[in-house]
């Protein structure tokens, strides 16, 4: 229903447009997909299936790319190093370079 014609930072792309390799579909259109000589463009302008699939053009030329994936979840916080653990490995390296030196 929309045009796909806004950047990743949220500004609306100057590009008309972008690499796809991509059916309309939405499988990879295997004899013209990234990596051939010919690949698939799409038309960030556009509303209709030619936004991903708008005709076949020569590798050579630079456009964006377009990448499609599922929904990327990210975790609200990152799991951290107990202190206790860190505490934990130091004293076994302390222990094993005592070790160590008593040997020699």
């Amino acid at each position: 229903m929309n045009p796909i014609n806004i950047s990743i930072d949220g500004t609306l792309s100057l590009r008309d447009y972008a690499w796809t390799g991509t059916l309309d579909t939405g499988t990879e259109a295997t004899s013209h997909s990234m990596g051939n000589n010919n690949v698939f463009r799409g038309r960030a302008d556009l509303t209709s299936t030619d936004w991903v699939h708008a005709q076949a053009v020569n590798k050579g030329n630079v456009f964006a790319v377009y990448g499609i994936s599922e929904v990327l979840t990210v975790p609200s916080t990152v799991p951290e190093p107990s202190t206790a653990m860190l505490a934990g490995l130091g004293g076994l390296a302390a222990l094993v370079y005592s070790f160590k030196r008593k040997r020699n």
